[in-house]
């Protein structure tokens, strides 16, 4: 992913799927481009565009649970900020990328094999002129049983060390958030 930020021009969007993701229609994108018309137009800057995305099983094309953050609307950095001490974070398939977001924090962190993600969303809430933009919209369904969800030990290390460089021992609270929001939505 450092590639892409580092290959995307200045003033581009930048989009990370994987080869097993793809848009639940043809119109996504078309939307997407036009959501950000409309934001740039009405005078909002959004460094993030977070959308909504779906797990889905490979093999029967099953949708399974959706990945969404718990924010919406034009937000900004305390709303952000709370959001991810509460256990939510932003599906980085289904974040739009601006060129503020990458002006602020230019690469993911290098030290995480599987939550890298996580990291640069946590590196991002430091900046006090953050702007995140969420839409109930949903954008991309993912395959289930990537890397991450079979390397269970290695992604609790690193979401608790992500979360421990971004609020210190409070860690504790997104930590245990973050996977009883798992728990709930498998039961819901």
């Amino acid at each position: 992913m450092n590639h892409g930020f580092r290959y995307a021009l200045s003033n581009e969007w930048v989009l990370f799927w994987g080869s097993d993701d793809f848009a639940p229609s043809s119109d996504v994108l078309a939307n997407i481009a036009n959501t950000l018309r409309q934001s740039l137009s009405s005078g909002v800057k959004p460094d993030l565009l977070v959308c909504r995305g779906r797990y889905i099983e490979p093999s029967t094309s099953v949708l399974a649970r959706a990945a969404r953050f718990d924010a919406s609307g034009v937000i900004n950095r305390s709303v952000y900020t709370r959001s991810l001490m509460l256990g939510s974070t932003p599906p980085h398939q289904a974040t739009v990328f601006g060129p503020g977001a990458r002006q602020l924090v230019a690469c993911y962190s290098v030290g995480f094999r599987l939550t890298a993600d996580l990291d640069y969303f946590l590196r991002l809430s430091f900046y006090s002129d953050l702007v995140v933009q969420c839409l109930d919209y949903e954008i991309v369904y993912m395959s289930i049983g990537g890397v991450s969800s079979q390397q269970n030990l290695r992604r609790f290390y690193e979401v608790f060390i992500a979360y421990k460089r971004a609020f210190g021992w409070y860690c504790v609270i997104p930590f245990v958030s973050r996977y009883l929001r798992r728990v709930l939505t498998m039961l819901a």
